[in-house]
This record gives structure tokens, C-alpha cells and sequence, in this order.
């Protein structure tokens, strides 16, 4: 055989067949907030105080929601 081997274009599947699973999701859905709060502390908009004060108030709305039913 001579020349380089023909690869696959077809990506490799997921497990369970789906873009995302469902913890995937959730962590993101979970980190979003958080991530929005440091953006903004980092962009300078806000002193260590309040981002620790945002940070907090995002930890009790995260664990005050409604958890979804599977």
C-alpha cells in the first residue's frame, strides 16, 4: 500500500447519540451567570466587594430555582 491512509470524515458518535447530554447541560446552564459576574469584574465595572455580593446572590437564585423533572 503506498500513500497515507483515507481517513474517516464521519465524526466519531456519541454514546447516547445526542449533541449534548443532559449534565452537560445543566452545568453550563449553571456556570453561566457566575461567568457573566467575573466578565464584569474583570472589564473593571465593579471592586471585589460587590462581585463577592453578586456572586452570592447568584449562588441563592441557582439554589432557590425550581429543579427540572425528568
Amino acid at each position: 500500500m503506498s500513500g497515507s491512509p483515507r481517513l474517516s470524515r464521519k465524526p466519531a458518535p456519541h454514546p447516547d447519540d445526542r449533541v449534548f447530554a443532559v449534565r452537560e447541560v445543566q452545568v453550563a446552564d449553571s456556570l453561566s451567570p457566575y461567568m457573566a459576574v467575573i466578565a464584569e469584574y474583570s472589564r473593571g465595572q465593579m471592586n471585589t466587594d460587590e462581585m463577592a455580593r453578586k456572586i452570592a446572590s447568584v449562588r441563592r437564585k441557582l439554589r432557590d430555582r425550581p429543579r427540572p423533572v425528568r
